[in-house]
């Protein structure tokens, strides 16, 4: 992912080298799986973020991100 590369050039570290905990974001954003997709896609602009964990009754189920929003969309029949 582009995010994890843009931080270990930023650093000026090697990737080899470098942890996940240094590059992590956190907090991390999740919303619930009864969610709409325009409730996933209006947290992710809030908040900034490309993905979001996806939960079930606080347990972490999934992930969902915009390329997911995307391809979807591009895929429902035009009427």
């Amino acid at each position: 992912d582009t995010d994890m590369m843009r931080r270990v050039v930023a650093a000026g570290v090697e990737a080899m080298k470098t942890t996940v905990e240094q590059i992590m974001s956190t907090p991390i954003m999740t919303i619930e799986e009864s969610k709409t997709l325009l409730d996933a896609n209006d947290l992710m602009a809030q908040s900034h973020v490309r993905h979001l964990g996806v939960t079930r009754e606080g347990q972490l189920v999934g992930v969902i991100s915009v390329r997911d929003l995307i391809v979807f969309l591009t895929n429902l029949p035009r009427k």
